[in-house]
């Protein structure tokens, strides 16, 4: 049973996690001030999610890093580390029930890579030590190299974020089993309230 937190819940919650709601909708708003930057007809079509993407992994770090918290990029895969290394976050671009309470799921919107399904495959572990881990012999024999960088001993959070109506929907969400490249549990969902980004949000 997945515990979702919305209201004053995922503010409490955030807390625990030594987060604020306003440092998750401050990254929100520095990767949304990118996407719209990069939305020219002259643009590649793919340039504005890059931007999104690349904007909301640097105003979440903008942000914490300044208090302590830490970087790693294991294999290119941006990870934002808590002061005491217990868990980290990374952001993605998640699909049409990002950021909704409802019966089903989020998932990012492209299957998770290697570093990612390794440290997803931690979180099962950790919570739910008696299943088995949802990969081939050939997906394990190259994830015991531990691919993260050391991230994969570590609870991972993602921060999954959409745009629909010219607004932001998005939640800090701890996956624990992928199926068929598909995020099909999560053992929390924070939700973020969802709001409109107007003006600019210096990075």
């Amino acid at each position: 049973m997945t515990d979702v937190h919305e209201g004053e819940l995922a503010v409490h919650r955030l807390r625990g996690l030594s987060l604020t709601m306003d440092d998750l909708e401050y990254a929100l708003a520095v990767g949304d001030n990118q996407a719209r930057y990069y939305r020219t007809e002259n643009d590649p079509p793919s340039m504005s999610g890059l931007a999104r993407w690349a904007g909301t992994v640097r105003g979440l770090r903008n942000r914490l890093v300044p208090r302590g918290w830490h970087k790693k990029n294991p294999r290119n895969l941006p990870v934002t580390l808590a002061p005491d290394h217990s868990f980290g976050i990374v952001s993605v671009t998640g699909n049409e029930y990002t950021g909704i309470r409802g019966f089903t799921p989020p998932s990012p919107v492209r299957p998770p890579g290697l570093v990612t399904l390794q440290a997803i495959g931690w979180n099962l572990q950790q919570f739910e030590p008696q299943l088995q881990l949802p990969f081939g012999d050939e997906e394990l024999e190259l994830m015991a190299e531990d691919s993260t960088g050391g991230i994969g001993s570590r609870i991972l959070w993602i921060l999954l974020y959409r745009e629909s109506q010219d607004k932001i929907w998005a939640e800090l969400s701890q996956p624990l089993l992928v199926e068929g490249g598909v995020v099909e549990r999560w053992q929390e969902r924070i939700l973020v309230p969802t709001y409109s980004p107007h003006g600019e949000v210096s990075p």
